[in-house]
Parts: structure tokens; sequence; C-alpha cells
């Protein structure tokens, strides 16, 4: 196809996820009920020619196989329920499905009502998603959102419309996969509200793509398809609740797993939001646990216990390329900090004067947003910059005494080239200043 394989390999995970039935679930802890099922959020993120729907549909295609077959089942059930007397009649034949398409709220509700399995939510432009999420604004924006919310938690959910009445949903449990420009989630990304509907989504950076060959296509495809067919049978090999445990060598492992995770909260000082996508790594990592234990024993016994070997995949997978593509999209994308602007400035100025030692006084001229720093807010800057490792603040804890701290020495090396230009930009920036206040004059 010439894409880049990142995008089949987690587009395809994702749609192994969503044919896996929810009543099959991974027991995380031992002395816990806290379980979670095979359900991943995925978004694709890239220019249009990443081909990021060439991608998804060809690792959507054995799904939505299934999804017209079950859908013709429907049709033949519903004529012949039909044909039949009204007083013969049994309860009206239900639509079984496995995926649906771009739908509103509303539409996935209704569906979802006769699919407590869980279903595969695929969507051209996720940006069009969130455009729905907000498209009543105020009390029916948080209302869908709630929902959504849900569907990637899972459970019971009720539904009260008017003109649509009420009812309630056994099961709300949607995978997810989609694609989205990197300018759209930016700005997408600046007025969500911190809900952490984005931190549920795992991200997928599109390399460009290259001209595709015209080959014979692998027995890897049939052999998938083949896969997702099976796995969406699961439901015939277990009961609702049934649950899978780890053996107890994955769960020691899964125990360092949650100290490596929990470590990364300490990014909270300088960037909520992806401190909030570290808070779900727990979660992310039994998810692919079992999603990769039932690819590995569908035609053995899913029911079997996560081995370690599984474990460690899970977390391969976790730490090895999603961890580094949730730092490019919150370090980069949305701005490596949640004041990102202002940290940009400040070691901007460092650079271009060549600093050794950063003061209070240093960091009111950096930037005009600085001018009027109190002592406590210069303490925090002080402190984000720590954590990145530009600086290493003083000892003194003084709330009251103006802060200060050493700069790393190493970011004058590492950063040579990006100091000259910075200093070259200052320069052209006051003489430009300078020469409009001439004008003026």
């Amino acid at each position: 196809m010439g894409c880049d394989p990142a995008g089949l390999a987690m587009d395809a995970l994702t749609v192994c996820a969503a044919a896996i039935p929810d009543q099959l679930q991974l027991k995380v802890k031992r002395h816990d009920y806290w379980s979670e099922p095979a359900r991943l959020w995925v978004a694709k993120i890239g220019l249009p020619s990443t081909m990021k729907m060439p991608i998804q549909n060809a690792a959507e295609k054995p799904l939505k196989r299934i999804d017209a077959e079950l859908y013709k089942e429907y049709l033949e059930e519903l004529n012949a329920w039909k044909e039949q007397k009204e007083e013969d009649r049994d309860e009206k034949p239900i639509c079984k499905r496995k995926r649906v398409d771009d739908s509103t709220t509303e539409a996935m509700q209704n569906v979802m009502h006769d699919n407590p399995e869980g279903l595969m939510g695929s969507h051209d432009e996720l940006s069009g998603l969130f455009g729905r999420l907000e498209k009543y604004g105020g009390k029916g924006s948080g209302a869908d959102r709630a929902f959504w919310l849900r569907c990637y938690n899972g459970g019971s959910y009720p539904v009260d419309r008017v003109g649509r009445g009420s009812f309630h949903i056994a099961n709300a449990s949607v995978s997810l996969i989609g694609g989205i420009q990197p300018d759209p989630l930016r700005k997408i990304a600046d007025n969500l509200p911190e809900d952490g509907l984005l931190q549920r989504m795992t991200p997928v950076f599109l390399a460009p793509s290259k001209v595709g060959r015209d080959d014979p296509i692998p027995p890897v495809s049939e052999r998938y398809e083949v896969l997702i067919r099976d796995l969406s049978r699961i439901s015939e090999k277990v009961m609702d609740g049934s649950r899978v445990i780890f053996s107890p060598e994955a769960q020691e492992y899964r125990a360092e797993v949650e100290v490596r995770n929990h470590q990364l909260l300490s990014v909270e000082t300088f960037n909520g939001k992806l401190a909030a996508r570290f808070g779900k790594y727990d979660g992310l990592f039994a998810r692919l646990c079992l999603t990769l234990h039932c690819i590995k024993n569908v035609q053995k016994d899913v029911l079997s216990d996560v081995d370690l070997d599984t474990a460690k995949q899970a977390a391969g997978l976790l730490f090895d390329y999603i961890l580094p593509s949730d730092m490019a999209l919150y370090g980069g994308i949305l701005g490596v900090a949640d004041n990102h602007d202002t940290l940009t400035d400040i070691a901007g100025f460092i650079l271009s004067k060549k600093l050794n030692v950063l003061t209070y006084r240093d960091l009111s001229r950096s930037t005009r947003k600085l001018k009027k720093l109190d002592h406590r807010d210069a303490r925090a800057l002080f402190e984000q910059l720590a954590a990145l490792g530009w600086v290493q603040v003083s000892e003194d804890k003084n709330p009251n005494k103006p802060p200060s701290c050493v700069v790393n020495p190493q970011v004058h090396t590492e950063f040579a080239e990006r100091a000259d230009q910075e200093a070259a930009r200052r320069s052209e920036t006051v003489a430009l200043m300078q020469s409009l206040g001439r004008a003026e004059r």
C-alpha cells in the first residue's frame, strides 16, 4: 500500500479488540474486583497524504464483512417474522451489529441497545465526532460527552431524552478508530473540557506515504480475516462475567508496570493533560494484555491465564511505542506544558543570553507576560524548568524570597545552534520595535 505499517498494526489491533465480546474481561489484580475488557481507542494523526482512510478500510474489512452477513441474516428473519400471522409472532428480530460508521450519539445509542457485546466505532475524521459532541453547546453537549466517556469505560447507561423517551443500555461500549490532521487536533484540544476524553485515545503518528507495489497479497491477510471471525465467536465459548486472570509470574510483572506508570504521573507539575493520559496506563496495559492473549489463544483456551510473555509484549507496546507517541502529542502538537509558550520564551532567553544562573529578575525580563511575576509563580516556573532538566533550583525554600537556580550547562551544548537563532531573532525584534517607535514620532 505504501502506507506507514504502524497505522495498519494499531488499527488491526483495535479491530481485534472490537471483535472480542465484552463479557470476557481480565481481572487486573489478585484481590480486587477491577476488571478490564479488550476495548481500545486509536487516533491516527497525519496529513491527507498519509493514507489514513485506506489504512482504516484495510484493517476493518473483515469486520465489515461480518456486519454485512449479520444484516442479511436480520433481513431474512425480519421478512419471515412479517409473513407470520400477528397472533403467532414471537418477539421482533433484533439487528445484531459489530460496527457503526460516523454515527450520531442518538443513532449509536439505538444500536447499542440491541448489542451489549460492544461495537466498533469507525470515523473518517475524528474532528467530525468532536464537532458533533459540541453541536448543542452547554447542557446537551455535556450529556453527549458523558455518554462517550462511558463508551470507553463500558457498563450500563440510562437514556432519558425528550422526544425519544427513556430506555436502558445494558452495556455502552465502543472500540474507536479514526483519523485526524494535526492542526484540527490542536484546535480541538485547546477547547476541550478537562474531562479526559482526549486522554482516552492512543495517538498513532503516520509517516508520509510511499509509492505502493502491485505484489500478490500475502497469506497474512487471509489469516487476519480468519482471526477476526474467530475472535467474534468467543461469546460462544464464554459466559457473561467470564474473567481471565494473570499467571503468578505475569501478576508480579504487572505490579512492576504499575510502579512505572505511577512514576510517570510526576509530570503533573508541568503538564496536567499528559499526566491525565498516563493515569489511563494501568487500564490500557490490561486491555492490551487481554487483546494479545485472545489473539494468541483464540484457537485454544481464551480462559487460560495471561502469561508472562504476553504481559511483556503488552508492556513493550505501551512503553516503546505508545509512550513516545503520547510524548510527541502532548509535548509537540499540544505543547510540552500547560504554559508551553511561556516556558519556550524563558528557554529562548536562557539560550540567547547564555545564562549560567537564572534569577527572578531574569524571568521578569524574559517575556512581557512575566513583567509582574510574583515570587511564588516564579518558583513554580523554576520547578517546571527543573522537571524538564533545564535548571537546578536553589535549596532555599523561603516562599517570600526571590528564587534562583543554576542552569544545566548541557542545554547550551545541545541547543547551541538554537541559541544563535534565538539571539538573532530577539535582536531583530528589538530593532523592529525601535524602528516602529521612530516611525510613530
